[in-house]
């Protein structure tokens, strides 16, 4: 209403500039809300494969390790930040964190940035960092190529869906148990 009486007082300019401000600011209040929907670990919600025996016994103690992050929304300057101050509090008890995007229909340049960076911090904490949901073509996935996220996180960390990402976390806490177990007969 506002804009239209500038508009019809003869200062047109000024009707549009009020206009671009005005949905400017009424974008990032709508949109800088939390994008956060969900965190939960491993132990909540397991990946679909059959393990064996020990190694289900072995997830069913350790799944707390694996951090998961569902997100909704766009991913831009504001919300984005949001994000990787939940993710970063989630790694401080986490080995690996899951980003599940699928409810994240846009994101910008500084979107991707804040994540390439927020994948750097974890890798420096010792926790790795997978990412659900992003199929080809995908607006998202798109994004994620164009502004270099493979330059932070290799595209073997990228997978189609929140399961097989799970899938992978479990198989690096199963490798880690391994490769421990391997270590500690050869001090024998």
């Amino acid at each position: 209403v506002l804009v239209a009486a500038i508009a019809v007082a003869g200062n047109m300019m000024h009707a549009i500039a009020l206009g671009v401000v005005a949905s400017l600011f009424i974008f990032v209040r709508g949109n800088a809300r939390g994008v956060v929907r969900s965190i939960f670990h491993g132990t909540e919600r397991r990946s679909l494969k059959v393990r064996h025996a020990d190694e289900a016994r072995f997830l069913e103690t350790n799944g707390a390790r694996i951090g998961i992050v569902d997100v909704d929304g766009a991913l831009f300057f504001g919300s984005a930040d949001l994000l990787a101050r939940s993710v970063e509090k989630l790694a401080e008890r986490s080995d690996v964190v899951v980003i599940d995007l699928r409810g994240v229909f846009d994101i910008d340049s500084t979107g991707v940035r804040i994540l390439q960076q927020l994948t750097r911090r974890l890798s420096g904490r010792h926790c790795r960092m997978l990412i659900a949901s992003l199929r080809p073509g995908n607006r998202v996935t798109e994004a994620l190529v164009t502004y270099h996220m493979e330059a932070a996180l290799p595209r073997s960390c990228w997978f189609a869906d929140l399961d097989v990402a799970l899938e992978a976390a479990e198989d690096i806490l199963l490798a880690e148990r391994d490769a421990l177990s391997t270590s500690n007969r050869l001090l024998e």
